[in-house]
């Protein structure tokens, strides 16, 4: 059995994360049957955590994907079908539960915000060009990343699947618009972390900011918000767009 490619995997990952990257073309997925399809998914350890977190607060969704790649395999599907199949599903999936995501728990979505300082860290690291790209527009198409980066795109996509589970289930009130009090908070943190990520942000010229100046900008607003009390943290990731440079907080 001809099993998942990694690259495949990777667009799976991305798909998942919502905002991260456009569109990937990935090989196609050749078995036809529901269980072969299911235990590709699952040996791939690029994708593991997401797809448990799926598997396990989405059952259905996971059982529709499953069944949504395998109807499309069997019809004979060519790569670039298979590609707009396993995109739609993930692109529709995340669009009705990312609304849910802002509901989650505080301690949920502070560890959203630490894990995509992580990440931003990590591509500083490795590829500030497209760390700066990352930050300001979504992983683009195309890329790849080497594996330290996927696995921490899997960690990423399970910790938004699992809050969004946790918002849409319920148990805490809404969260309201940022409020001036925690934009203050967050923008301060940020001007003692890094004065100068803050002075470009603050000017509103980001986008015309070298590379390395974009990516580090990336990192010390999600730095920030990472180190704000949770409650406080929860509120700004709420508002925030996944992966992509929000407009510069309000003084």
């Amino acid at each position: 059995m001809r099993s998942l490619s990694n690259r495949a995997a990777l667009a799976l990952v991305l798909a998942f994360a919502a905002g991260l990257a456009g569109l990937i073309l990935l090989p196609p997925l050749f078995e036809t049957r529901p269980k072969d399809i299911e235990a590709a998914l699952d040996g791939n350890p690029d994708i593991r955590l997401t797809i448990a977190a799926l598997r396990a607060d989405y059952p259905q969704d996971y059982r529709a994907l499953i069944e949504r790649l395998a109807a499309r395999s069997q019809g004979g599907g060519d790569q670039q079908a298979l590609d707009r199949e396993a995109a739609a599903f993930m692109a529709d999936f995340m669009a009705a539960k990312a609304r849910f995501v802002a509901g989650a728990s505080d301690a949920q979505l502070r560890d959203v915000a630490i894990a995509y300082a992580g990440l931003i860290r990590m591509l500083r690291d490795r590829d500030p060009d497209l760390c700066a790209r990352f930050v300001t527009n979504g992983m683009p198409g195309g890329a790849a990343p080497p594996r330290s980066v996927t696995v921490r795109l899997d960690r990423i996509s399970a910790l938004r699947i699992r809050a969004a589970r946790a918002g849409e289930s319920g148990g805490r009130p809404p969260r309201a618009a940022l409020s001036p009090e925690d934009r203050r908070a967050w923008f301060a943190r940020l001007a003692r972390n890094d004065a100068a990520s803050a002075a470009l942000l603050a000017a509103g010229t980001i986008d015309r900011a070298p590379a390395p100046a974009q990516c580090r900008a990336g990192l010390a607003l999600y730095q920030a918000a990472a180190e704000l009390p949770a409650a406080q943290s929860a509120n700004v990731m709420a508002g925030l767009p996944g992966g992509a440079i929000p407009a510069a907080p309000a003084r």
